[in-house]
């Protein structure tokens, strides 16, 4: 998520699905460090969740690195409704978008 150059998930997908891997899921609201894709942050983490369906990584071990307060999300719409997509990805009911 945070690297310019990298463009969506199939790659890392495949390659943890070849070594019996899980993936690591990145969101972040805040960070301290400029990051140059932080306009591109729904956007990308749209692509993760789904990814999890398209290319099966939703059952598979999935670590979660969250940048700022999750707690903070329940205060913004928007955000909102990526922490409700969260909850269902964990618990294995997410749907493409």
């Amino acid at each position: 998520m945070f690297y310019e150059k990298i463009k969506g998930v199939e790659e890392a997908a495949n390659a943890a699905k070849k070594r019996n891997a899980g993936i690591e899921m990145e969101y972040y609201l805040s960070l301290n460090e400029p990051i140059k894709v932080s306009q591109e942050r729904h956007k990308r983490f749209r692509e993760y969740l789904d990814g999890g369906v398209k290319y099966d990584y939703m059952n598979a071990a999935c670590a979660w690195f969250i940048g700022g307060k999750i707690g903070e999300m329940i205060e913004d719409p928007i955000e909102f409704e990526f922490y409700q997509d969260i909850v269902d990805f964990v618990h294995k009911r997410y749907k493409l978008k």
